[in-house]
């Protein structure tokens, strides 16, 4: 599967003004520096339960980590492509 990455800190959501579903944002900390934040699409890609995402297991570019929230999907590509 490809997904789009954005490698970001604890600011990145309030400044674009995403909505967090379920979890928490980053801390500022190394605390995170192995977790991730998902947007709803890629859960539903990857056949996560939404009941089951929050502490699953994800693995990018041969770092493993957990997913720590869900977003609501945003517009991250040109707006001339559809989200």
């Amino acid at each position: 599967m490809q997904f789009k990455l954005f490698r970001s800190d604890e600011g990145f959501m309030p400044t674009m003004g995403i909505e967090l579903l379920q979890g928490r944002n980053f801390i500022c900390s190394d605390q995170d520096s192995l977790n991730y934040i998902i947007n709803r699409r890629a859960m539903e890609i990857m056949g996560i339960p939404e009941h089951e995402v929050i502490g699953s297991e994800l693995g990018v570019w041969g770092n493993n980590g957990r997913i720590i929230g869900v977003t609501e999907d945003f517009h991250n590509d040109n707006l001339m492509v559809a989200i």
